[in-house]
């Protein structure tokens, strides 16, 4: 039975070039014989209203964009009831999620990792207003504070020499303008910190706005655990050498900087706090509980990568595209 797949483009995605490789991405899928229909954002939130209303009628739901793009197919896809697997075609100027999968830059060759047909079955988050009924799902991250668009202001030529470091000198150009928010926050319902913070990331992706290892250096995407990163405020100058310290490290002190592992994370503030979803404005909340949904997603990778984290069973690669 030929399958079917929709892609979702993102026109604007990076520097808009995912028009360039349009016809060649489309010809990826054609000589396999697969039923391609191809549906062009007009706004924000469309890729998600697209993704919701078409699930059930695609074995795949791939997009070009970036990981903003990913983030709305995503939670389309899980609101929507159905599973249909992923593929991802990053086009945008950060594609963080990329990275971690290995995906390439080449357009063209990440349709046809989708076409060959290897999935991942990878853990995604929800980030949910306490009291409200909005529920947002999300992929890889979701922040607070002075650090939480940093990264995404950051030059990417200066990430490319500096690495992390970049991500902490940009963030210091910043600090007399940081506002501590008085949290109470619990971890997993049985660790609870008290105080004034900073900066707080609840992630599973090894890279964050384009440097590496943010969150540390164990992440594991289908483990049932995200990383947790929180800041306190700092209270007099000397504070900072063990919070740079610890940023610039992964490490946790136990006093000012924490690196975490949980599966359930609830942050409740005396004032709304402003968030970023998957690097996107994800609104203002004062009590919010992010969950890990544990091997929900199924995300097209390449073979290889799949090899390297032993988790290919040899059945999708004999099988081949004909297996989607």
């Amino acid at each position: 039975m030929m399958k079917k797949v929709l892609m979702i483009v993102n026109p604007i995605s990076g520097r808009s070039q995912v028009g360039r490789y349009l016809l060649d991405i489309t010809n990826q899928f054609s000589r396999e014989g697969i039923f391609l229909t191809t549906y062009v954002t007009q706004a924000k939130s469309d890729a998600f209203r697209k993704a919701k209303a078409e699930a059930g009628n695609y074995d795949i739901i791939a997009c070009s964009g970036g990981d903003g793009t990913l983030d709305e197919v995503v939670a389309g896809v899980s609101k929507s009831g159905y599973t249909p697997k992923i593929g991802y075609i990053p086009s945008g100027s950060t594609n963080d999620y990329a990275q971690s999968l290995q995906l390439p830059a080449d357009m063209v060759r990440s349709a046809q990792i989708i076409v060959e047909g290897h999935a991942l079955t990878v853990d995604i988050g929800t980030i949910r207003d306490i009291g409200k009924t909005n529920e947002w799902y999300f992929v890889y991250v979701v922040a607070f504070g002075v650090f939480s668009d940093v990264s995404y202001r950051t030059s990417q030529d200066m990430k490319n020499m500096l690495g992390h470091m970049a991500y902490v000198l940009e963030g210091a150009k910043s600090l007399l303008d940081i506002k501590p928010y008085r949290m109470t926050i619990t971890i997993d319902d049985d660790q609870v910190l008290e105080g004034d913070f900073i900066y707080g990331m609840v992630a599973n992706s090894e890279s964050v706005g384009g440097v590496n290892n943010i969150a540390g250096n164990d992440v594991e995407l289908d483990d049932g655990y995200f990383e947790v990163v929180l800041v306190r405020n700092p209270v007099t100058p000397f504070d900072w050498q063990p919070i740079i310290f610890g940023l610039l490290n992964k490490e946790s002190d136990g006093k000012l900087i924490y690196y975490l592992k949980a599966r359930k994370v609830r942050i409740q503030c005396d004032q709304p706090v402003a968030w970023t979803v998957d690097g996107e404005d994800g609104g203002s909340h004062d009590n919010v509980e992010v969950v890990v949904h544990e091997k929900m997603l199924d995300i097209f990778v390449d073979k290889d990568y799949l090899k390297l984290l032993h988790k290919d069973t040899g059945t999708e690669d004999e099988k081949g595209p004909e297996n989607l």
